[in-house]
Order: C-alpha cells, then structure tokens, then sequence
C-alpha cells in the first residue's frame, strides 16, 4: 500500500543475536533458572549482565569469534544504538569467566535439550569421529594443558601427528549435533571404522538400535554386499558436512587455559551449531 512505512533494512547477524538472545532467556526463565550471583554487588550497584547476557555473549562468541568472549563483548558495543545491540556493558575477562563456569551446568542442560528435540524429530542418524587438535606435534613438549601420550593420535588424512582429542561424533539426519542415547526404532550409518559385531547386536537387542557400518571387504556378515554398502555410504556422507560446519567456527589457535576451559569451548561451539540450526 502507498502509504505503508518502508521497513527498516535487518542486518542478518543482527537477527541472529535477537533470535539466539531470545532462545537463551526463554530458556531460563522456562526453567525457573535463580540468578548465579547477585542482583546487586556490594556497593549497592546493579550487575553488568544478567545470567542471559554472560550465555548469550559466550554463544556469540563461539558462534562468530572463535570462542573470545572479550570480542565477543566489544562487538556488541559497536553496535551503537540498534535495537539487536542486546549487551550495553563490559565484562573483564575474570569476571565473565567466573561468572560462565557458574552457569556451566545451564548449558549442559540447553545442549541436552536441543539435542532431544532432534532426537524425537530424527530416526536416522550417522556416526563419525575426527581429529580435535589442541596443539601441533611439535610444541607437545611445552604444551602444559595436558599431559600423556593417550592425548597423541594421527590425522591419516592430513598425514601428520596432533596433541588432543579423537572426537567421536553423533548427528541427526539433519544435522544436528545428538547424544548418544538414541530412542528405540533408530537407525546409526557409520564408516568402516565401526564394524564391532558385539556391540551391533547388543545394540539391536537391548535398545532396539540398528547399527549399520559400511562393510569391511573382509566382512563375514550377510549383509554386506555392494548395493548394502552403497546405501550405508549415501545415508552416512551428511555427517562429513556436519563436522566441516562446526569446525569452520573453531580457529586455528584455541586459547584455553585448562582442559576444563578446552572441554567448554568446545561444548559452545556445539551448542552453538545447534542452536543456529534453528535459526
């Protein structure tokens, strides 16, 4: 109509902010969440950000800035005046560390929750691992985070050594990011990695779980013949996209200062992979 105001132009990450803001405080307030700390510090003052701000900034964070929670927080100010600029305020870094190891146990809860609703909207889901590295080969020596040589394992696709974790990962046939307690009726694709008889029919009979790896040439079971094999490759090949996505967010370089820290980076970035989904 003529005289219909002319919408205002969104930025898309805009958007992204009010939308994943929103998610996060539904959540707690659906939960009854009671505030980590104080409404009020000792001077009499109001707290910075609320426990919805600290989560939202560390999702943002692991979303779009590799896990820095400080940029994270100076991108926020320089949105200005917009309505999407959703943190006016400034952490230090001690402060919102302290402040997101007390809401640790919130987000563990969140990543379970997005995790169920995929769950019950999937049957078909696939199973990969790939390398986390936390340092290169070469700086194990010096490198203080962890210790031991079950932190050393070998990328055979890249050929080299790495120092950290073998991630064993679960998503759903839309990609999403599932525990491993999977309902009954479901349906797992894996590589050949995974050609375990025992626990394939363990699975099959307590949890009523069809395990189905692509066959080993070798393999003595009766399904595996090349129409089987193909089928388990086509229903499997989403899950490569799935770990190109989360790890694109990941930076190079991972500042941690513990294994603990590694660990809930690592879970924001899965968290965030799932939540954007929605999105």
């Amino acid at each position: 109509h003529q005289n219909c105001p002319a919408m205002p132009e969104s930025d898309p990450d805009d958007l992204r902010d009010v939308f994943l803001f929103a998610m996060i405080d539904e959540y707690l307030k659906t939960c009854n969440h009671a505030p980590s700390t104080a409404v009020t510090s000792a001077s009499g003052q109001a707290t910075k950000l609320s426990d919805a701000e600290v989560l939202f900034v560390f999702v943002v964070a692991c979303a779009s800035h590799g896990g820095n929670g400080q940029e994270a927080q100076r991108s926020q100010r320089r949105c200005g005046n917009r309505d999407a600029c959703r943190v006016k305020a400034k952490l230090s870094r001690s402060q919102f560390n302290r402040r997101l190891w007390a809401l640790e146990h919130r987000l563990v809860e969140l990543l379970g929750l997005l995790a169920s609703l995929a769950k019950a909207e999937n049957q078909e889901f696939a199973l990969d691992s790939f390398p986390w590295p936390v340092c290169k080969n070469v700086r194990i020596q010096r490198f203080r985070l962890m210790r031991g040589a079950e932190f050393r394992g070998c990328n055979a696709s890249k050929r080299e050594y790495f120092y950290g974790y073998k991630v064993h990962l679960m998503t759903a046939q839309d990609g999403r990011v599932v525990e491993f307690d999977l309902p009954p009726g479901s349906r797992v694709f894996a590589d050949k990695a995974y050609n375990a008889y025992a626990a394939e029919d363990e699975l099959l009979g307590d949890g009523n779980v069809d395990f189905q790896p692509v066959r080993k040439r070798n393999s003595k079971r009766a399904d595996n013949t090349y129409c089987t094999n193909w089928v388990r490759k086509h229903e499997r090949r989403h899950i490569e996209t799935d770990i190109s996505q989360l790890l694109a967010r990941v930076p190079k370089r991972l500042h941690a200062v513990t294994a603990k820290g590694f660990m809930l980076k690592m879970m924001g970035f899965i968290l965030a992979h799932n939540l954007l989904w929605l999105f």
